[in-house]
């Protein structure tokens, strides 16, 4: 008996396995037919699993059921994706139905091999057969990137862009299409690989349990418009968007702040890479990729610091929220404007939190900056909570005029002044600084975006030091006018011009008076939109 159940494989004789021993063995068999977890953990005592691997494989049993037909996993980097989705999936799969079909794509035709190779070994494993006793690999058909199994099934393994012609799939596995950044920001490389997607796979796709052949995307962001965006934009994807730092509603439940895989990789070290590249960490880590172009604000208008210039002014300003851990956020912002009216920002806080937390805050960047003024939004908030600064201020020997400013109901001309000076180059952000990913991201979202706490902050200082600087050879305010909204045929134009390549000139969606900074780039045209025509 216990030879038929395979445990001469193990240490012991055969004679050393009591019944206790054969029953747990045989229960763990069960769960490992069964569980895609228990298989990982069968087929490899090493294999470690943690929260967000059990909730990828309850996903991908959908898949195998028949429940889910398109599944995007969008996840960090070096976090076991590839192990669970890549190298035990598509094994366990063909363990309950040996005529599942397959194609597996990758960035490239060897990547794509490697996953085949250890898929087929796994299959042609004792513990294998120990799970799925009776289900073998076709002996005329074993290439590691193209095999199949005694009843029908099928493997095939291509790079992104290749051909498969003569191929299909029940099931089709897309793991990291895009090899690098340089990759991710070509036109070319994306709409190749759309094109791939749309008209070469989904015709590989054959009827699977009842219902369409499934597909299943796991990757990292890179790009607004990568693959991984156009498919979440079309609507009937199940997407799971994993971060490396938990934010609001993480799928896990993590609290807000929290590593995914702290034993892996520590807090510690996710905010030194983000300190490295704020603006690649929100996309690759955080799965919240940039646009390349927003529709107000423009990542490439803000300029960088190392440090501060001497002798500037500060001043703050604060859009306030109420409620804790849901809703709107608490935004604090500081800059420092020099002689000349270039502004930069030095301090963010933004928090989802009580009342008593911000207004801590609030005087903790008041000491530390010493602002001449603080700008505010009047309102029931700030009337609610008003009182209670000034006391807490008076407690703090702290003496800074708080300057309300009437809120302008138009999102994108409240914002007007804000991005005209940025638009112009007068707004520099922090290098570095761990806050400046989550800013640009906002800001690039303007007015579509979930949140817009933070450009209304920037939008409240701008109004500020603009009105303060009136007249003193600085910067001068003028009214923001209403929005330039770009007909249907522009839109279609501009959309056409970057799918081949074209260089977008950079234009806000208004027309502020050449006034609006004086005796800087007084000649140009703050409206103007020149198209530069990039090498084919």
């Amino acid at each position: 008996m216990t030879e038929h159940l395979g445990l001469v494989e193990g240490p012991k004789a055969p004679a050393d396995f009591g019944t206790q021993e054969i029953l747990t063995e045989l229960q763990k068999r069960s769960r490992a037919k069964r569980g895609l977890i228990d298989f990982a953990s069968y087929m490899d005592e090493m294999y470690e699993s943690h929260a967000v691997h059990r909730l990828i494989a309850k996903k991908l049993e959908e898949v195998e059921s028949g429940a889910c037909r398109r599944l995007a996993i969008f996840i960090p980097p070096s976090s076991g994706k590839s192990e669970l989705v890549s190298r035990f999936f598509p094994a366990w799969c063909v363990g309950r139905s040996p005529r599942t079909k397959f194609i597996h794509a990758s960035y490239n035709a060897d990547l794509a091999a490697s996953f085949g190779r250890v898929i087929r070994d796994r299959i042609k494993d004792p513990r294998f057969g120990n799970i799925f006793p009776g289900v073998k690999l076709d002996p005329q058909a074993m290439a590691r990137d193209e095999w199949a199994t005694t009843a029908g099934g099928t493997y095939k393994a291509e790079g992104v862009g290749g051909g498969l012609i003569g191929f299909h799939a029940h099931i089709a596995i897309i793991d990291d299409p895009t090899k690098d950044w340089e990759q991710a920001s070509s036109a070319a490389h994306r709409e190749m690989l759309w094109n791939w997607y749309t008209s070469v796979l989904l015709n590989r796709l054959r009827p699977y349990k009842n219902g369409p052949g499934a597909v299943i995307l796991i990757m990292q962001r890179w790009y607004d418009d990568d693959l991984g965006g156009r498919v979440k934009r079309q609507g009937d994807w199940d997407v799971l968007e994993v971060p490396s730092i938990a934010t609001a509603n993480d799928p896990l439940g993590r609290s807000e702040g929290e590593a995914l895989l702290p034993a892996w990789r520590s807090i510690k070290e996710l905010h030194a890479i983000r300190d490295e590249n704020p603006m690649q960490f929100i996309a690759l880590h955080q799965q919240q990729p940039v646009p390349n172009e927003g529709d107000v604000f423009d990542p490439d208008w803000f300029g960088e610091y190392d440090e501060l210039p001497s002798a500037l002014s500060f001043y703050g300003a604060s859009d306030y929220a109420t409620s804790e851990d849901r809703g709107d956020y608490s935004v604090h912002l500081v800059g420092g404007c020099d002689s000349v009216g270039n502004i930069y920002f030095t301090d963010m806080f933004r928090r989802q939190c009580d009342t008593a937390v911000w207004v801590d805050a609030l005087l903790e960047l008041m000491r530390q900056r010493s602002p001449n003024a603080w700008a505010e939004e009047p309102g029931a908030i700030l009337k609610g909570v008003g009182p209670f600064i000034r006391r807490r201020m008076q407690e703090e020997d702290l003496y800074v005029t708080r300057r309300p400013f009437p809120s302008i109901a138009n999102k994108v001309s409240r914002a007007a002044t804000f991005a005209g000076l940025a638009q112009t180059g007068k707004i520099f952000l922090p290098k570095g600084a761990p806050w400046v990913g989550d800013f640009i991201d906002e800001l690039v979202r303007f007015p579509r975006g979930k949140n817009d706490d933070m450009v209304d902050a920037g939008a409240l200082l701008c109004r500020m030091i603009v009105k303060i600087n009136r007249g003193e050879g600085a910067v001068v305010e003028a009214k923001p006018e209403a929005p330039r909204n770009l007909t249907f045929d522009e839109m279609v134009q501009r959309r056409v011009l970057r799918s081949r390549g074209t260089r977008i000139g950079k234009v806000a969606p208004f027309s502020p008076e050449p006034s609006i900074v004086q005796n800087v780039h007084n000649s140009q045209t703050l409206a103007a939109e020149v198209f530069e025509e990039l090498p084919a």
